[in-house]
């Protein structure tokens, strides 16, 4: 769970609604998180950027593609992952925790207006 959560958007076109959105997630003296959300950005990016002391992955939403790399000249090895709709996956989860009665993981809901955690 994060010790201290950071967060600054700003409303470009619409005045009522944060099209753009930075969050920082401090977790302990090793982890840390930044998640740059925005609807403006022309291209549809989702991406997951991982770095450790080794190694680094990158995880891309769109292709359902996860890349191992050694060093940053490229990526040196892929993760087989079965391609899915992930928030299709995400939903039908939650409603089955609802329905079952069972606590197993966070569900972050994240639209244009919401920032939501949810204990499922």
């Amino acid at each position: 769970m994060a010790r201290q959560v950071t967060c600054k958007g700003k409303s470009y076109r619409r005045p009522s609604l944060e099209e753009v959105a930075h969050f920082d997630f401090d977790f302990d003296k090793r982890l840390m998180s930044h998640v740059e959300l925005s609807w403006l950005e022309p291209g549809k990016v989702r991406q997951i950027t991982i770095v450790g002391e080794r190694r680094s992955a990158k995880v891309d939403c769109l292709r359902q593609v996860v890349e191992i790399y050694e060093d940053n000249d490229g990526p040196n090895s892929c993760v087989n992952i079965s391609p899915n709709n992930t928030i299709f996956d995400e939903v039908k989860h939650f409603v089955n925790s609802i329905r079952m009665k069972t606590i197993t993981r966070i569900l972050v809901l994240l639209a244009p207006e919401t920032f939501v955690f949810l204990r499922v």
